[in-house]
C-alpha cells in the first residue's frame, strides 16, 4: 500500500465536490506549514495522553515542534471530553490513531473511536487543533468515511447508531468546541452509496480526455482552499478567473454589479498569482527545472563591513556626529556617500560623489538578500552555476 492514500478521508470534501482535483494534483508535492506541523504535534500529545504513554518533559514532539501552554490546554480539553465519553465498566472498546481501510485507494488514520457493545453505539471523534478554519461536524464527508470504515471493521457486531464528533477547542463556534453529527444505519448506507459514486467519478475523470473535461469534472467552491492544484494555480477554472480579471473593461455607464463581480474575481486571481509565484519559487529552490526560468541571487545591497571604522573616518574628515548617525544605527552606505560627497573636492556633483564612493569602497560589501525567479534572458548568473565563480584560463 502506498505511503499516502490516493483518496484520503481528510480530502474527501474536495474530491467529492471536484472529482477532477485528483488528476490535477497528481505529481504536485505535499506542502506543510507551521500550523499543520503544530497540529501534528498536538495529535501526538493527545495520543500519548490517551494511551498513558510518557510525555516529553520539554513538550518537544517527534516532529521537532515544541508545544506551548495554549497547545497543551487545548489538547487536555479534548482528553477530558473523550475520557468522559469512555466507560470501562460498560465494556467500551477504545482505539486511537487507528489505520482504517476501505480499499487500496481510500484509507486513513482515525484519531479516536469507541464502540459500546451494550448499546451498539459507535463514537468516532476527530481532533482539530487549527484556529483559522472552523470545521463542521454535520454532513462531514471525512466523518462519514471513517464511520463507514469502522463499521466495516466491526463486521457483524451490529451498529445501532454512529456519532461523529469534531473537537476543536481553539476555534470559536456558536455550538461550542465540541460538535456532533448522529447518523443512523440507514443514512450511513445512503452516504456510502454517494461516496462510491464519488470514487467512480474520480476514476472517470482520470480515464477521460476532451475539450470539455474541465467543465465536466472540476468545480469551484470552498473546498478549493485545500486543493493542491488550486494552491499551485494550475487549475483551468482558476486560470479562467485570472483571464477574466485581466480582460475586464469598464466604460462610462458600466454596471456596478459587474464591477463588484470583477473585483471578486480580482481577489481570487491575485491570490492565485501569488500562490503561483510562491509555488514556482519553491519548486525552483528545490532544484526543479522550469523552462524559461532560473533562480538567481537577488540584486545586492551595500552594507558596512566595519561601522566603527566608517565612524572614525567621517569624524576625522570633520563630519558632525548628527550627520554620521541615524539613531539607533549608522546611516546606510548610500546615505553616507551622499553626506561625505559634500566634503569632497571636485568641480561637479558626480565627481564629488565618485570621490566619496572611492573613499568608502573598502568599507562596503555588496550582499544579496536571497534569490528570485527571473526569465532566462536576465544577465545575472543562475544559482548553482559554478562557471560564474571562475575566471577562464588561457594558454
Amino acid at each position: 500500500m502506498a505511503a499516502h492514500a490516493r483518496l484520503s478521508p481528510s480530502g474527501a470534501a474536495t474530491w467529492m465536490a471536484c472529482p477532477g482535483s485528483i488528476s490535477m494534483a497528481r505529481g504536485l508535492p505535499d506542502t506543510s506549514s507551521d500550523s499543520s506541523e503544530r497540529g501534528t504535534a498536538a495529535h501526538e500529545l493527545l495520543e500519548l495522553l490517551l494511551t498513558g504513554k510518557p510525555v516529553p518533559a520539554s513538550l518537544k514532539m517527534s516532529n521537532g515542534v515544541t508545544l506551548s501552554l495554549d497547545d497543551v490546554v487545548a489538547v487536555e480539553s479534548a482528553l477530558d471530553w473523550l475520557s468522559d465519553e469512555t466507560d470501562e465498566d460498560a465494556g467500551d472498546e477504545i482505539e486511537t490513531e487507528t489505520r482504517l481501510v476501505y480499499n487500496d485507494d481510500l484509507w486513513g488514520t482515525c484519531d479516536f473511536s469507541r464502540y459500546r457493545p451494550s448499546t451498539k453505539e459507535l463514537l468516532v471523534a476527530d481532533y482539530k487543533h487549527g484556529v483559522g478554519v472552523v470545521v463542521e461536524a454535520r454532513n462531514n464527508w471525512q466523518g462519514a468515511i471513517y464511520a463507514i470504515m469502522k463499521c466495516r471493521q466491526l463486521g457483524n457486531r451490529g451498529i445501532a447508531s454512529v456519532r461523529f464528533v469534531i473537537i476543536q477547542p481553539r476555534a470559536f463556534h456558536s455550538d461550542g468546541p465540541v460538535r456532533e453529527w448522529t447518523i443512523d444505519a440507514c443514512d450511513l448506507l445512503e452516504l456510502e452509496g454517494e461516496i462510491l459514486a464519488g470514487i467512480e467519478r474520480v476514476r472517470e475523470a482520470e480515464s477521460t480526455e476532451g475539450p470539455d473535461w474541465a467543465d465536466r469534472f472540476l468545480a469551484r467552491g470552498t473546498h478549493c482552499r485545500w486543493c493542491k492544484a488550486n494552491v499551485a494555480s494550475i487549475c483551468p477554472l482558476v486560470q479562467r478567473e485570472i483571464e477574466a480579471a485581466a480582460a475586464a473593461d469598464f466604460a462610462p455607464g458600466y454596471s456596478p454589479q459587474k464591477l463588484a463581480e470583477a473585483l471578486a474575481i480580482c481577489d481570487r486571481a491575485e491570490a492565485a498569482i501569488k500562490a503561483t509565484r510562491a509555488f514556482a519559487y519553491a519548486e525552483a529552490d528545490r532544484g526543479a527545472h522550469i523552462p524559461g526560468w532560473k533562480l538567481v541571487a537577488k540584486r545586492p545591497t551595500d552594507r558596512w563591513r566595519d561601522e566603527q571604522a566608517v565612524k572614525d573616518l567621517a569624524d576625522m574628515l570633520g563630519l558632525p556626529p548628527e550627520e554620521i548617525h541615524e539613531e539607533p544605527k549608522l546611516r546606510s552606505p548610500a546615505q553616507m556617500r551622499g553626506k561625505l560627497a559634500d566634503l569632497m573636492d571636485g568641480k561637479t556633483k558626480k565627481a564629488r560623489e565618485d570621490a566619496a564612493r572611492q573613499l568608502l569602497a573598502e568599507h562596503i560589501e555588496s550582499v544579496s538578500s536571497g534569490t528570485t525567479l527571473v526569465p532566462d534572458d536576465d544577465k545575472r548568473a543562475a544559482k548553482g552555476d559554478a562557471t560564474q565563480d571562475f575566471t577562464p584560463i588561457t594558454d
